[in-house]
Order: structure tokens, then sequence, then C-alpha cells
């Protein structure tokens, strides 16, 4: 499979995210898919064990959407950078537990490497700035960020 095929597949896959359609962007994923949360240290295995991660984000930012800046293709490997958007209006899952909703808007600039096998996506590593997203949110300060 070519590399323009790789790139119309992280495309759909984006599109049907930002839709809300999870159970047609999951059947892009290869079983055996590695979902890697850089900046949580949260490692998924299989496309079922991503679906809650998923679900939880949409509870969290129900109107987020991604926004693909570039595209680098390369083999069977694939960077998309992106700029990720949502409103804290549910919910947000926290290492300490239940984030309560905030009603303030994110903007969260990251990276996706995706890797594909057999026309799937079989491996997503995802690299973002988790203390930028909760500095947006208000429950960081600049200072204790540094």
């Amino acid at each position: 499979m070519a590399g323009e095929e790789y790139g119309k597949i992280a495309r759909e896959w984006y599109d049907y995210v930002n839709k809300g359609e999870l159970d047609r962007a999951f059947a892009l994923l290869h079983r055996d898919v590695e979902v890697l949360d850089v900046s949580q240290g949260q490692l998924m295995r299989g496309a079922e064990a991503t679906r809650p991660w998923m679900q939880d984000w949409h509870t969290a930012f129900p109107d987020s959407s991604v926004e693909i800046q570039d595209l680098i293709e390369t083999g069977d490997r694939l960077v998309v950078e992106f700029i990720a958007r949502g409103t804290h209006s549910g919910p947000l899952a926290g290492p300490g537990g239940q984030i309560p909703p905030t009603g303030k808007r994110i903007e969260l600039r990251g990276c996706d490497v995706f890797h594909f096998k057999d026309g799937k996506i079989y491996r997503r590593h995802m690299y973002y700035d988790g203390a930028t997203m909760l500095r947006q949110l208000g429950l960081l300060s600049q200072e204790r960020a540094a």
C-alpha cells in the first residue's frame, strides 16, 4: 500500500472522530492496534481497549475537533501535526479522578505518529503537552508548570 493511501486513512480517521462516528473510526484500526498517549503515559493494546479513552474524550469535549496542519509520509509510517480544539463541558478522566467541566476552551497542538499494517492503523503514538491543556482549563498555574 502506498503512502498516499495511508494519508487517506488518517484523514478518514480524523474526519470520523470529528463527527463523533467512533464506530467508523474504530473500523480503521487493526485488531492488534497499539495506542500510546505519551503525555499520560498510557498504553492501550487492541481496538476495544482504546474505545473507553476515546469515549471519555468525547464526553469531556463533545464539540472537539482536530484540524490537520501537516502530514509527512514515509514507508508504512505517517506523522500528522494537528491542532485539537474543544470546550470542556463534560467530566474529564484524570489521574486523581474525574475533573468537573470548566466550560473553558482548549486549543492544543500535537503530533500523531501512525504505523500501518494490512491497510489499517497498527500503531498510533500521540504527542501533546498535557500541561498546556491543564493551564488552558485553569487547573494548572503558569508557575506550577515551570
